[in-house]
């Protein structure tokens, strides 16, 4: 009887650990990985590096904004400045990638919709 109780407060606390954890994992999405520019405007950039960092800038206008990324449930997640700053400003993305064209859907503003295209 100790053995079942002790099996179903395991199993109890496993799954309510799963549950507050949810399904989801970070990865990195190999194929976000480069130099990405925008459509109309290739001074407006994003770099995504291999070990979860990079940056976005606008040459034109000096603006270089540094990032951590991952992608969590298909969506691009993107964590800007730093707890020392003004906090961190996050943006989560719904991404597509074809024929080298990196499509960016933002999932907090429906009305932002942009194109980058791989540079290297």
């Amino acid at each position: 009887m100790k053995k079942c109780k002790f099996i179903s407060m395991l199993f109890a606390i496993v799954l309510g650990a799963f549950i507050l954890t949810g399904c989801s994992q970070d990865s990195i999405d190999e194929a976000l990985i480069g130099t990405w520019s925008w459509e109309f405007d290739q001074n407006w950039s994003y770099v995504f590096d291999e070990d979860g960092t990079g940056f976005r800038n606008g040459a034109n206008i000096g603006t270089t904004e540094s990032f951590e990324w991952s992608v969590v449930d298909n969506e691009l997640r993107m964590g800007f400045g730093s707890i020392s700053q003004s906090g961190i400003q996050n943006e989560v993305w719904a991404f597509s990638i074809n024929d080298g064209i990196l499509r960016l859907h933002s999932t907090q503003n429906p009305d932002l919709l942009y194109y980058y295209i791989y540079q290297h």
